[in-house]
């Protein structure tokens, strides 16, 4: 895929509007797809502030992350870390 030019566009849009919630999601799933974990799940957290974006889309987009999240938690920028 394209997702580096994906990256390029989405940061050159948020640059003329930091408050753009699409351009926050399709650069959480640019970031997804280049292996950024820790940024997409900034940026899902910007497109859920910032866009129409129900907490179900944000939810599966973070999902798709494969990393250990608790939706319950009501920092969504902190994952939870599970310890056994």
């Amino acid at each position: 895929g394209r997702y580096e030019e994906a990256v390029t566009l989405a940061e050159e849009a948020l640059r003329h509007n930091p408050r753009d919630g699409i351009s926050y999601f399709n650069l959480g799933l640019a970031h997804t797809k280049l292996g950024k974990k820790a940024e997409a799940v900034i940026d899902f957290a910007n497109a859920k502030q910032f866009g129409n974006f129900s907490q179900a889309e944000i939810d599966k987009a973070i999902a798709d992350l494969d990393i250990p999240y608790d939706k319950r938690n009501p920092n969504p920028l902190v994952p939870c870390v599970y310890l056994r």
